[in-house]
């Protein structure tokens, strides 16, 4: 869809198609646009004439794709996809340094051995992480990993942009990998936090021993719940000291209402569902 078809400064006539998914192409300096703003377009369509219009030295095309609100290379693809066998190969190796994607709430639970954790809060400081480690990888092959494979995808393009050519991925992440690799030839330690009611993965995707904190939402184990931080469905040692008395009270409250309902075997807003408990709605 034509976003934008008219004059933009200094790119003289200029056109930006929508093509979906935040992405965005923009095309400047043209003799004339042939197009409509709001207007659908396809393949192979005419939609200008190249020119000099605008601040330009002489007749050509200004092409940029856009993501995310940023302007990317097309030419940069991601790291190259690897199947659990093959990633079990390459992290062997002494010439790899295998990276964590994930963020530290995650990774505390379970992490592929010797892999390195960025210690992120979310997954926006990754990029401020491997600007500042970019160097010490050089002359290395980098292979990445997360939970499913979405966050590399993204991540191993932008390790790429820096010009780094040797990087790998993990297909299907954490999880195809748990699924397809026997408990006793793997390299994974621990479980696997996944955002769900499960809380946790272990090998063969069986649910884990993790349980989630009613005040922060972080995975909480057996050991945890035996602190004096710990208050089922307010608090746990990660959370305990940055809880106002407001969030406290809110949280017992809920907990509370939460007990009453599960007694009466009533539905609540804060009921908890597993896929079996929505198919016997329908």
């Amino acid at each position: 869809i034509i976003l934008f078809s008219g004059w933009k400064y200094p790119f003289g006539n200029t056109i930006i198609i929508y093509h979906g998914g935040d992405y965005f192409s923009f095309y400047g300096h043209n003799f004339e646009n042939l197009v409509f703003e709001k207007e659908s377009v396809k393949r192979g369509q005419i939609i200008g004439l190249v020119g000099n219009s605008g601040e330009t030295s002489g007749p050509h095309l200004h092409f940029e794709i856009w993501k995310n609100g940023e302007p990317i290379d097309p030419t940069i693809t991601r790291g190259e996809s690897l199947t659990p066998k093959d990633w079990e190969k390459i992290i062997q190796s002494d010439d790899v340094v295998v990276l964590d994607v994930r963020n530290k709430y995650e990774t505390r639970i379970g992490s592929f051995k010797n892999s390195i954790d960025p210690e992120t809060n979310s997954f926006t400081e990754f990029k401020q992480f491997i600007d500042s480690k970019i160097s010490d990888y050089h002359g290395k092959k980098i292979a990445m990993y997360c939970t499913g494979g979405i966050r590399c995808e993204k991540a191993s393009m932008y390790v790429k942009s820096l010009g780094h050519q040797e990087v790998y991925q993990l297909h299907g992440g954490i999880l195809n990998y748990l699924e397809a690799t026997e408990p006793t030839s793997t390299s994974w330690d621990g479980e696997c936090f996944v955002f769900d009611n499960r809380v946790s993965v272990t090998h063969e995707l069986n649910p884990g021993s993790y349980q989630l904190c009613s005040g922060c939402r972080e995975p909480i184990s057996s050991a945890d719940k035996q602190s004096k931080y710990y208050e089922e469905g307010v608090s746990c040692p990660s959370c305990f000291h940055d809880l106002t008395e407001n969030k406290i009270k809110g949280s017992r409250d809920r907990s509370r209402q939460i007990k009453q309902n599960n007694l009466k075997g009533r539905i609540s807003t804060f009921t908890e569902f597993n896929t079996d408990d929505y198919r016997n709605l329908i």
